[in-house]
């Protein structure tokens, strides 16, 4: 098991080391869906119950006058946690293709997490989900932005 949180770990690592590439490509900031900006700052609720829903998933609107061949989600937290994130890039067809998907990152407030993944050849997505939460990160702060790159 210990070698299991090690990878993990090591996996973010490699994540967070992709920023500086990704923002020398051209890029641009997604706006956020029902929101004003480019980026979002929450509080990670608790889970879902039968009575509420959680604030896990945030939704980026992709301007469909530009193509972007990747997408780079940026999540910084105030404070040192552990996260689950998830990213989608959802497509008009009502399809959606999971680009990461992981669960206890922890995450130092002094390096952001890095999140990368790449648009379908043929198809342009029209909204990247981003889910930032988990029970470890129940109450934690963070902020959010993803970017489409050419």
């Amino acid at each position: 098991m210990k070698s299991i949180g090690w990878l993990l770990a090591l996996g973010a690592f490699a994540a967070i080391a992709c920023s500086t590439s990704a923002r020398a490509q051209n890029c641009t900031p997604l706006q956020v869906v029902g929101g004003s900006g480019t980026e979002v700052s929450k509080s990670v609720s608790p889970p879902s119950t039968i009575f509420s829903k959680n604030n896990w998933n945030t939704d980026f609107i992709v301007p469909q006058s530009q193509y972007f061949s990747t997408f780079v989600a940026e999540i910084e937290p105030q404070e040192a946690g552990e996260y689950t994130i998830k990213m989608f890039l959802k497509y008009n067809n009502d399809t959606a293709d999971k680009v990461y998907d992981r669960t206890a990152i922890p995450l130092t407030n002094s390096r952001p997490a890095v999140i990368t993944g790449s648009a379908r050849r043929d198809a342009q997505p029209y909204q990247i989900n981003l889910l930032v939460g988990g029970i470890q990160a129940s109450g934690e702060f963070y902020t959010a932005s993803v970017r489409g790159c050419r």
